[in-house]
């Protein structure tokens, strides 16, 4: 489960579409390859994926919080965007998050790096509203 700069809610609604929407569960690597081998939309591997995720990481680094050393940033930053269920609403948080300034990120009560509430409110009422469906 992702536990990287998703708090207040994220980490919620990150449960909710990996695990909830319609018993799929988006977590699983090989239901990810079949969505996306089938026409699905997954951008895995995409120049997009892989920029958003450096950047979302080189400013989560910067915060220099004490439980970023057990997490391996880009590859939960990947596992997150090639989720198949509200791909588009994942993609524009992640996004949002990475063009967040350092200045809007801190340690989370989990002691890892996290955009400040407020931050990406917009993003994240529009995946809440998507996994609500």
């Amino acid at each position: 489960m992702m536990t990287r700069w998703w708090t207040f809610g994220w980490k919620i609604l990150v449960v909710v579409v990996v695990l909830g929407c319609n018993g799929e569960t988006g977590d699983d690597d090989a239901s990810m390859e079949s969505s996306a081998g089938s026409g699905g939309s997954s951008d895995r591997g995409s120049p997009d994926r892989e920029m958003v995720c450096a950047k979302t990481c080189q400013t989560a680094a910067m915060v220099n919080c004490p439980g970023d050393a057990s997490t391996d940033c880009v590859a939960e930053c990947r596992k997150l965007w090639d989720q198949t269920t509200c791909q588009s609403q994942i993609h524009d948080l992640v996004r949002c998050g990475s063009n967040a300034p350092v200045s809007e990120w801190e340690c989370d009560d989990m002691q890892e790096s996290n955009v400040k509430a407020g931050t990406c409110d917009a993003a994240l009422a529009a995946l809440s509203a998507c996994a609500q469906r």
